[in-house]
């Protein structure tokens, strides 16, 4: 059997958890574990509340409308993009393009 995959999959994970992205999403895990008052996975409205961050971004980060911020649609705060999230539109997704016939002043 060989070790080289897994070697290089931990050296991979470590470079990531060095990385000022990685620390980014272990900050906002651990955010995200202290404002989560009832543990359930997901931020309700009443639990936001609590966060500066999330003062008046609860529903733009509320991607799927269920009125409840999931981890995943939490770390968009630390990313800053929306984009990161599957599915979620941005305004370069709905600016028309050249193909479509619109025309760019």
């Amino acid at each position: 059997m060989s070790f080289k995959p897994l070697i290089a999959l931990a050296l991979a994970s470590a470079a990531l958890l060095a990385s000022p992205m990685g620390r980014a999403a272990d900050a906002a895990d651990r955010r995200f574990e202290e404002l989560d008052r009832n543990h359930d996975g997901f931020l309700s409205r009443d639990e936001a509340n609590d966060a500066r961050e999330l003062d008046t971004r609860f529903s733009e980060l509320d991607a799927d409308n269920d009125g409840k911020l999931s981890r995943d649609e939490y770390h968009v705060v630390v990313a800053g993009e929306r984009e990161t999230l599957p599915g979620a539109a941005t305004a370069e997704s709905q600016a028309p393009t050249a193909g479509s016939g619109a025309t760019r002043p």
